[in-house]
């Protein structure tokens, strides 16, 4: 049976509202008519300040950083894939060792977060043409927290993103998603122009991760992470 963990933290009154207005701002920029009108420099000025506001609070963050990474790190793999580059993930990098014992690699198909890692191992592309950089199963880890509502927004671009993944991750290779549930118990689709049936599931419920993936994480801790203050969820995955 699959573990799932509630994890209850609860940050204060001031992290909980600007989470708030961070989701909403988040939401507004990549709203095509509106983010077109807000000014790049502008847009990227308001969304670090709020980043550095906001996740200093949030559980789900101090989660990745107290269990998640150090799991991984545990695990010793030669590879790994980090997708989607933030102002807070730049550094976590650091939880791994340098090469040649780790290559730590990180995409986004922003150009303006590649100034945040290394260029030598930071690729500028869409995640759905990551197998153009890597050959097949040459990544120990896979992760994905974030891109699913947050741009990889249909349930076909989700299976295809998945099946990738398995093509490059090794045999026992280990696969992180993280993503916001909605309280309609759907995933959330920050840009959901009427995709109905048509948008992102639960990862969980695809065919592609029933038929290639065991829902099972690293000793001690649970396949399913949840938050009680924050809409994120964490899936741990393995490579059957």
């Amino acid at each position: 049976m699959d573990k799932v963990s509630d994890i209850p933290s609860r940050p204060d009154k001031k992290g909980r509202l600007t989470y708030a207005v961070y989701q909403l701002g988040r939401k507004i920029t990549r709203l095509p008519f509106l983010g077109a009108l807000i000014p790049k420099a502008l847009k990227t000025r308001v969304q670090v300040r709020l980043l550095t506001e906001v996740f200093d609070h949030l559980p789900d963050r101090q989660y990745m950083e107290a269990s998640i990474l150090p799991a991984l790190a545990d695990l010793k793999p030669s590879r790994v894939l980090d997708v989607g580059v933030e102002t807070y993930t730049a550094h976590y990098g650091q939880w791994f060792p340098p090469e040649p014992e780790c290559e730590y690699w990180t995409l986004d198909l922003n150009r303006d977060v590649a100034r945040l890692r290394p260029k030598e191992r930071h690729i500028v592309a869409n995640v759905l043409n990551v197998a153009s950089f890597f050959k097949p199963e040459s990544l120990d880890v896979v992760i994905m927290n974030g891109p699913f509502g947050y741009g990889i927004d249909r349930l076909d671009e989700q299976e295809r993103t998945i099946e990738i993944v398995r093509t490059l991750l090794r045999p026992g290779g280990r696969f992180l998603v993280g993503w916001d549930l909605g309280p309609d118990g759907r995933p959330v689709v920050v840009n959901d122009p009427g995709l109905g049936d048509l948008r992102i599931k639960d990862p969980t419920e695809m065919q592609s991760i029933r038929s290639y993936f065991r829902h099972e994480a690293p000793a001690g801790l649970p396949a399913r992470v949840t938050f009680t203050e924050c809409a994120h969820v964490y899936d741990w995955f393995v490579l059957a």
